[in-house]
């Protein structure tokens, strides 16, 4: 019984640790918890990474021809 005690503070410390680590690299909190708000509308850190990327790739694309007088060098990729 004495052994079985020893190791529970082990436990009561490792076990949030463990659930903080698996809510925080799961993608469970950017799924569900907002990032932001605009107005009475709330974001989640999901949609506003899809809504950022879109965008981005969206002007990219329309405006490929003048992207070098912006300073980017095009014959490199984007990712570069």
């Amino acid at each position: 019984m004495k052994k079985r005690l020893a190791h529970l503070p082990r436990y009561l410390v490792f076990l949030p640790l463990i659930l903080f680590l698996i809510l925080l690299y799961g993608g469970i909190l950017q799924r569900f918890v907002p990032a932001l708000s605009v107005g009475e509308t709330k974001y989640t850190s999901a949609q506003f990474n899809y809504w950022y990327y879109e965008s981005y790739l969206d002007y990219v694309d329309a405006h490929y021809d003048e992207l070098d007088a912006l300073g980017l060098d095009t014959s490199r990729p984007l990712d570069k």
